[in-house]
């Protein structure tokens, strides 16, 4: 088994960046927004303003995109490893592999519900593998709430 703490702060992480350059976008488009309602009242196009608006939309949108491409990689990894660590820690009886974990958010119409269906098994298994449950019941472990 491995310790996913490395994993889950690289994860939190990403998560945080996301939300910070997406708190950054939202102000960036209220600038968009201010110039444009601007130029419909009557002031005149300001060319320079408007090319250094299109820079950096055009930046953090960029940045954006590279940001939720390491999410998804990052995040990636740290589920396969969890739903890994399941199988490490003794248990045989799984219903999905630690490849399905990853793999079926990839699979259109299935990705709406095998990540659940497989964060659901992760969590029951943590909660044994954690000595919380027995082995006899850890399959009929509700999910919590975060897990939907």
């Amino acid at each position: 088994m491995e310790s996913l703490h490395a994993r889950c702060q690289v994860v939190t992480g990403a998560f945080v960046a996301i939300l910070v350059v997406s708190a950054i976008a939202g102000l960036s488009d209220l600038s968009l927004l201010q110039y444009l309602q601007g130029i419909s009242s009557g002031e005149p196009v300001d060319e320079a303003r408007a090319e250094g608006i299109d820079a950096r939309q055009a930046m953090i949108g960029v940045v954006q995109v590279g940001l939720f491409l390491a999410c998804a990689i990052v995040f990636s990894m740290w589920f396969h490893r969890a739903h890994k660590n399941l199988k490490a820690g003794g248990l045989n009886d799984l219903q999905y592999t630690p490849g399905w974990a990853v793999g079926g958010f990839f699979v259109p119409f299935l990705n709406l519900v095998r990540p659940f269906q497989v964060m659901k098994e992760v969590w029951a298994g943590s909660a044994f593998l954690s000595h919380e449950v027995e082995a006899e019941s850890w399959k009929t472990v509700p999910p919590a709430p975060l897990v939907g």
